[in-house]
C-alpha cells in the first residue's frame, strides 16, 4: 500500500494475515509492529525507541506500556476503548486526547509522546489520519471505512462503509467476527455423519462449537456438564458464515442454554448443535429488533 502526500510517500508492509508490520516514508522505516494476535499489539517502535504492552487475561486494549529505557506508562480508555489518558508510575498525567464522536482527534496535551493506539483502540496513524482495524483503514474525518466490510450485509449494516451503525459513542467495531465450527466427537475423531438431513435435524457425530475472533480466545459450545469455554480452535473445521461478535455475546447473554438432552427420544434434543441454532436464532432475532 502506498500513500502519496505532496514530497512525502508513505509506504506500508503488512503480513501475511493483513495486520500492519511496518510503516516507510520515502523508503525508510519509520515504524514497525509486533502483535500478539489479531488484533492485540504486543509491541512497536517509532523509528527511536522500542515499546512493549502488557494485558490484563483475555483483555483487548492493553493496561501498560514498557518503553526501552525502562519507563512504565499506564493507559486508560473510555467506553468505546479510545485511548483518554497516560500516566506514569507516579500517578500523574503524561499525555491526555480528546475526541469527536466519531474519532477525529479535538486535543492532545501531549503529542510528542507517540503511542499508535486511538480512536477505539486501533491503530492510528498520526500522519494520515486513519485508524486501522486489521485489514480496514476507518477515516475519522469522514465517519466511514475507506473499504467495504468483507462480510457484507452479515455485519448488519446495509452500508458496507458505515461504522458501527452510525452510533460510535456506544458501538465499536474492531474486527466483528464469529464463527462456529465443528469436529469429530472424542469417542470418534475421525467419523462423522454428514450431509444435510443430519446437519438440519442436529443428530451428526460432531460437537459444534462457537469462537469469537475478538483477540480474547473467548469461545462457547454446550456439553453434558454444561457451557465450556476451553476449546482449542485449530481442532476444528470452522463455517464460511461469520456473526457479528459484538451482536453474539448478546445473543449468548441474553440466552439460557438449558439442560443438555443428547437426542430427541421422549422429546426435544438440546444437544450442542441445538444450542449453536438457538445461538443463530437470537442473533438473527436481535439483528431484526435493532432494525425497527
Amino acid at each position: 500500500m502506498e500513500v502519496e502526500n505532496q514530497n512525502r510517500v508513505y509506504t506500508f508492509r503488512h503480513d501475511e494475515e493483513g495486520r500492519r508490520a511496518a510503516k516507510y516514508l520515502n523508503g525508510q522505516i519509520v515504524e514497525a509492529y509486533q502483535w500478539f494476535d489479531f488484533i492485540r499489539l504486543g509491541a512497536f517502535h517509532d523509528g527511536h525507541m522500542g515499546y512493549e504492552f502488557g494485558y490484563a487475561d483475555n483483555a483487548r486494549l492493553p493496561l501498560s506500556m514498557r518503553r526501552e529505557d525502562g519507563a512504565v506508562f499506564a493507559l486508560h480508555y473510555d467506553q468505546v476503548g479510545s485511548l483518554r489518558v497516560v500516566a506514569d508510575t507516579d500517578g500523574d498525567m503524561i499525555k491526555e486526547i480528546l475526541y469527536d464522536p466519531f474519532g477525529g482527534i479535538i486535543a492532545d496535551t501531549n503529542p510528542g509522546f507517540r503511542i499508535p493506539i486511538g480512536f477505539a483502540g486501533g491503530l492510528h496513524d498520526r500522519d494520515l489520519g486513519f485508524v486501522r482495524f486489521d485489514w480496514r483503514d476507518y477515516d475519522t474525518f469522514t465517519g466511514r471505512w475507506t473499504a467495504p466490510d468483507p462480510i457484507g450485509d452479515r455485519g448488519g449494516d446495509p452500508d458496507w462503509y458505515g461504522y458501527c451503525l452510525d452510533d460510535p459513542v456506544n458501538g465499536v467495531n474492531p474486527v466483528g467476527l464469529f464463527r462456529f465450527g465443528k469436529k469429530g466427537l472424542w469417542i470418534l475423531p475421525g467419523i462423522g455423519t454428514d450431509g444435510s438431513t443430519a446437519d438440519k435435524r442436529n443428530y451428526e457425530l460432531k460437537h459444534e462449537h462457537g469462537f469469537y475472533e475478538d483477540g480474547t480466545g473467548d469461545n462457547v459450545g454446550l456439553f453434558k456438564n454444561g457451557i465450556k469455554r476451553d476449546q482449542d480452535i485449530i481442532k476444528y473445521k470452522l463455517d464460511e458464515t461469520h456473526f457479528d461478535d459484538k451482536r453474539m455475546r448478546q445473543a449468548e447473554e441474553s440466552l439460557y442454554p438449558g439442560n443438555y438432552k443428547l437426542c430427541k427420544w421422549g422429546g426435544k434434543s438440546n444437544n450442542c448443535q441445538d444450542y449453536a441454532d438457538a445461538l443463530r436464532e437470537r442473533y438473527r432475532f436481535l439483528r431484526t429488533a435493532e432494525k425497527h
